[in-house]
């Protein structure tokens, strides 16, 4: 008597080896984990590649906003720096006037040479002061086009006092040199007074434009940070 196998042959048969249809669906179930964790590597990838995006895109855009911030600080800080300028030679261009009239006085007086002379000077150098400011590189329209007409008006005072002096060189102190005198007097307060306006506003201008570049400093500051 032969002994039996204990367990089927696999030449015999059925040639499935046993527990197949377990063996199979556990491959189909760790292929199918390997696909999910290739697809979840896959999307946490783009996700990540999504966030670095939007990160550089943050940074660009913050870094071009505070770029433009300091250059807009930059105009707006040299602007308000020119306004307060031409409103002090506004001031200084009062005093000259003043000056001048109080010279032209004491000439038409006195005839001293010497006292024509400093009214001159007196506005020769208030127009110097004006003429600086006016040939800054920076740009201002509204207060140059002030400066612009002060200037003109420093022009227009000149011809009295010439007026004043030919008078004086020709008959001395005399009736119409004090005139003359009057005149300018009267011509310089009425000069003084637009000047005056003309300095406030310009004052004016000033200090609400240093109020804006301190908003804009203090809001690029905040970008920055």
């Amino acid at each position: 008597m032969g002994i039996q196998p204990k367990f089927p042959s696999v030449l015999e048969g059925d040639t499935d080896l046993p527990f197949s249809a377990e063996n199979s669906g556990l491959a189909d179930w760790i292929r199918e984990r390997k696909l999910a964790l290739l697809r979840s590597r896959s999307t946490i990838a783009g996700q990540i590649g999504i966030f670095a995006s939007m990160a550089v895109a943050i940074l660009t855009g913050l870094v071009c906003l505070l770029a433009i911030g300091l250059f807009q600080i930059s105009i707006r800080s040299d602007e308000s720096d020119l306004i307060a300028e031409r409103a002090l030679a506004a001031s200084k261009l009062n005093t000259g006037i003043a000056q001048s009239r109080y010279h032209a006085s004491r000439f038409a007086v006195t005839g001293d040479e010497e006292s024509i002379e400093a009214a001159f000077k007196a506005l020769e150098d208030s127009a110097a002061i004006l003429d600086k400011t006016v040939s800054s590189s920076v740009s201002e329209s509204t207060s140059e086009e002030r400066i612009e007409w002060l200037r003109a008006q420093v022009f227009a005072f000149e011809p009295e006092l010439r007026a004043l002096r030919g008078s004086v060189a020709a008959y001395g102190p005399n009736e119409n040199a004090a005139t003359l005198a009057a005149a300018i007097d009267l011509s310089g307060t009425l000069l003084a007074n637009q000047v005056g306006e003309i300095e406030a506003e310009l004052s004016a201008v000033s200090r609400a434009s240093r109020e804006d570049l301190s908003t804009l400093k203090f809001w690029t500051a905040l970008a920055a940070i």
